[in-house]
């Protein structure tokens, strides 16, 4: 326990950085100008029709401009990637037993790979690069 009580920033961080990731979500959500893969003239963002990651695309489905929730969805995938990947990258130094450290070590480089993919999902915008 006397590992983690000088790491609590390692509990802290992650906490906030995802309520900020639902936060901004929620609000480039409703930033949305509308349109899906299926139906172009669809008002809004449609939790049945879009995918997540259409927040990130620079044009919506309907042609319109979508700036806002395209920086607010890429601006919290790349904060949250980077906090995660740091994350992962430490809390392997919490398990000191020698049975878990290993263990501890192959989850911690494939947990800052995951983190690492979530900042290249948020610098690549689907309309732009795919």
């Amino acid at each position: 326990m006397n590992k983690i009580e000088g790491n609590l920033w390692l509990i802290d961080l992650p906490r906030l950085i995802l309520g900020f990731f639902v936060t901004v979500n929620i609000i480039a959500m409703l930033c949305y100008p509308g349109g899906t893969y299926l139906d172009h003239l669809n008002p809004g963002y449609s939790f049945t029709g879009n995918f997540l990651s259409d927040l990130g695309r620079t044009m919506s489905f309907s042609g319109e401009v979508n700036f806002l929730s395209s920086q607010l969805f890429n601006m919290a995938l790349i904060l949250s990637g980077g906090i995660f990947s740091v994350f992962y990258l430490r809390v392997h130094k919490v398990f000191a037993a020698e049975n878990q450290h290993t263990l501890a070590l192959i989850g911690s480089f494939f947990g800052a790979l995951g983190g690492l993919s979530l900042v290249g999902v948020g610098l690549t915008p689907a309309d732009l690069y795919l």
